[in-house]
């Protein structure tokens, strides 16, 4: 199909469902390229912006509530399945995309759409998955009630072409739940600026500017026996005599016999670096030596995750 055919869809489907519409109900409004249903013609050019569409089709559907379909020339038919007065529920006649709908949260609140009258449209990046779930919907609440289309929430010709299909299918929509998340697993001092988009990017790109030194560390003390010292919380982290952070939390860990403490130092090393440094924790006015851990201290070569 070829792109302004395409855009003439995106732009004449959702006036016919408009138009036929009562009573903040839709009808749906499926395009076909061609229909053996008896057929309302609509003279539409590319020229046209959406007030004349609009235009158009007041009159050539006039007040008729019973078209059936509507042909347009050079473009294709769309075919007018009337509106279910018998669903209930507080979205009932509503099309509503989720997104991250194949599972968990997003197939949830789709679910419980359909239930409450909607049309649901499930998008996720793994379309099988969502296809299975939109079937069950269907079989259970009827062939209009449910539609799987693929659809990944970073790319933005997907999100564009998963739209599509559902104007083509419902010939619009009335929400878009945006449930589906993106994950970017890395510090914001070193993301690259293409992955932010979003509500307070000009925030984070700020702080990304600036220079911290602030680590988050695990620390070990040499001497490893229960309550001595007693670690708490808020106790002073010594590097080479000088005071360069404070413990947040500690204790005695039976299950790796060692006295433990997590804490935020400033320095300009990295933790591998600052492995053999000489740290110091003081406790009640007396320092005892400690080490940062790099490693985990549970099956560190990851041997029980491996087998």
């Amino acid at each position: 199909m070829a792109a302004d055919t395409g855009e003439m869809i995106n732009l004449i489907a959702p006036v016919l469902r408009i138009r036929l519409g009562k009573d903040e109900r839709y009808p749906v409004v499926r395009f076909v390229e061609a229909t053996d249903r008896s057929a309302v013609a609509l003279s539409i050019s590319e020229s046209m912006d959406e007030t004349a569409v609009i235009e158009a089709a007041a009159k050539a559907l006039g007040s008729g509530s019973d078209v059936e379909a509507v042909s347009v020339e050079g473009v294709g038919a769309f075919e007018i399945d009337p509106m279910d007065e018998t669903s209930t529920g507080r979205v009932a006649g509503r099309v509503l995309i989720v997104t991250g709908a194949a599972q968990g949260f997003g197939l949830g609140i789709a679910q419980d759409l359909a239930k409450e009258g909607a049309s649901v449209v499930l998008a996720d990046i793994n379309v099988t998955e969502a296809e299975n779930q939109a079937e069950a919907l269907r079989k259970e609440y009827g062939s209009n009630r449910a539609l799987a289309v693929s659809m990944n929430v970073t790319d933005l010709d997907s999100i564009q072409f998963a739209i599509s299909e559902t104007v083509k299918t419902f010939g619009g929509f009335d929400g878009f739940v945006s449930n589906a998340g993106v994950v970017k697993a890395e510090s914001v001092k070193t993301q690259p600026e293409k992955d932010f988009d979003f509500i307070g990017k000009k925030a984070l790109l700020e702080l990304k500017k600036q220079q911290t030194n602030k680590k988050l560390v695990l620390l070990t003390l040499e001497e490893s026996e229960p309550g001595k010292p007693l670690l708490l919380h808020d106790e002073p982290i010594y590097l080479n005599g000088k005071i360069i952070g404070e413990t947040t939390s500690g204790n005695y860990s039976f299950n790796y016999n060692k006295n433990m403490s997590i804490g935020y130092i400033n320095a300009t090393d990295t933790v591998s670096e600052l492995q053999n440094k000489n740290f110091e924790i003081e406790v009640a006015k007396k320092k005892y030596k400690a080490k940062i851990e790099t490693q985990p201290l549970h099956d560190p070569k990851n041997i029980s995750i491996k087998n």
